[in-house]
């Protein structure tokens, strides 16, 4: 009796042991692909196996944001695989330049009537509701509302105007929320239909001088966390796409403390503006959740804040700062 236990023991033993190794060589498989990665691991898999970009074609997409930056970048992707598009920006001649640009390039599969220029202050939220009346009497329904529009800030916490916190809540926060609530009654009229955000990485991190910007985007995280799990009964998806530093206008459009622009980049560590928007047209058409766009060191940071919080904001609160202005000069 005593043998067959003893047996038993060794088995279970044995099978803990090759259990073990098999979860060490998993750790390690994750760690090398997140530290060649530039974006989260099932992003990449999406990206490799899921579907494709071109599985949007023909759909009704609204772009906020986009005259410049990853906004700019989505349209001319989205035109390129045959959506119908809405632009949306408060510059018209620069929303012009984008629409010429689509039509001029011979990889466009979408007509010009097909490219409706709407100017658009997504902080004027009595805006709205006309807007949206616009888009359904041109084009009877609005598949996927890509919502871009945004603004960010670097400051010192304890310098920054009240006025720049409430510029960044209009714009990214409220004006963003006042749109979707009115769109999503058109949504879920049809019991269809996509809502997609591009938050931020700052908004699942909270790096030091960004306060009123990192703050506004965890509000975004939370106000349409919230709504996917309410919108899943209309059969309406909701995905947050996080990008990190990247190519393009906003970090020089910044604000500061007291409201001016930045009007410097330095930092060269940031991914291409177009890679950035590929990689959320994948989180779009495979119906993620959330996704993380970074390049490293900011994915790896952005990990270690799910499942080591006490060593991230140690090494946050200790490094980022000093990295921050070596990079970047003092503000």
């Amino acid at each position: 009796m005593f043998c067959c236990i003893w047996s038993l023991f060794g088995g279970l033993w044995s099978l803990f042991q090759v259990a073990t190794v098999l979860v060490l060589l998993l750790t390690i498989l994750c760690v090398a692909i997140i530290i060649r990665s530039d974006a989260d691991i099932l992003t990449i898999l999406y990206e490799r196996l899921g579907n494709k970009p071109e599985s949007l074609a023909g759909k009704v997409v609204w772009v906020t944001g986009a005259s410049a930056g990853i906004g700019e970048y989505l349209v001319y992707q989205l035109t390129q695989i045959g959506c119908k598009v809405i632009i949306s920006a408060r510059r018209e001649e620069q929303l012009q330049k984008v629409k010429d640009a689509c039509l001029a390039s011979a990889k466009c599969q979408t007509k010009a009537d097909d490219i409706c220029i709407l100017p658009l202050d997504v902080s004027q939220c009595d805006t709205h509701k006309d807007a949206v009346q616009t888009v359904i009497d041109k084009f009877g329904h609005i598949d996927i509302l890509l919502n871009n529009a945004g603004r960010g800030m670097r400051g010192k916490w304890w310098e920054i105007d009240m006025k720049v916190d409430k510029d960044m809540w209009e714009l990214n926060v409220l004006g963003t929320v006042s749109l979707t609530r009115n769109v999503l009654p058109h949504m879920m009229k049809r019991r269809q239909g996509h809502v997609a955000v591009i938050s931020s990485t700052v908004g699942l991190v909270a790096p030091a001088r960004c306060s009123a910007y990192s703050g506004a985007k965890h509000a975004v995280q939370g106000y349409f966390g919230n709504l996917r799990h309410e919108m899943f009964e209309y059969g309406i998806d909701v995905t947050l796409i996080c990008p990190g530093p990247v190519h393009s206008e906003f970090q020089a459009s910044q604000l500061t403390h007291d409201g001016n622009k930045v009007g410097r980049v330095t930092n060269p560590n940031r991914m291409s503006t177009e890679r950035c928007a590929f990689l959320s047209l994948v989180a779009i058409a495979n119906r993620m959740y959330e996704s993380w766009v970074s390049t490293n060191p900011l994915l790896i940071i952005i990990y270690t804040s799910r499942y080591l919080p006490n060593l991230t904001e140690w090494f946050l609160t200790r490094r980022a700062v000093k990295i921050m202005v070596e990079r970047e000069g003092d503000c």
